[in-house]
């Protein structure tokens, strides 16, 4: 059972959609790696530029946990680079992205 501690009293969250989400997709970097994976595909090498204070020793496993969870695909061009993308699943977070931006712009 998953439970976290809020006001001192234990709370079941293994009912909560918004829990369990934000178990994987609320993390800093993965949140930065979709956010930045929202306007298509990227080599690795253009995603760490985009994101300069992520080790590429990090970049590497939180893209592996993206991939592991379904929310980015990675593939290779005819050069044999690879490139990352958002998923059909990872590419349902565009409204919750959309949504986060307009808060952070109206209240922060």
């Amino acid at each position: 059972m998953s439970t976290l501690k809020i006001h001192g009293r234990r709370v079941n969250t293994a009912k909560c959609p918004v829990i369990e989400a934000s178990k994987i997709v609320g993390d800093f970097w993965n949140l930065w790696i979709l956010r930045v994976l929202l306007d298509g595909s990227k080599r690795f090498s253009e995603i760490h530029t985009e994101i300069p204070t992520i080790n590429k020793a990090t970049l590497n496993n939180k893209l592996k946990v993206l991939i592991a969870e379904g929310f980015v695909n990675k593939t290779f061009d005819p050069n044999l680079k690879s490139q990352y993308a958002l998923t059909t699943l990872g590419g349902k977070l565009r409204g919750v992205f959309l949504e986060l931006e307009k808060f952070g712009k109206e209240n922060l």
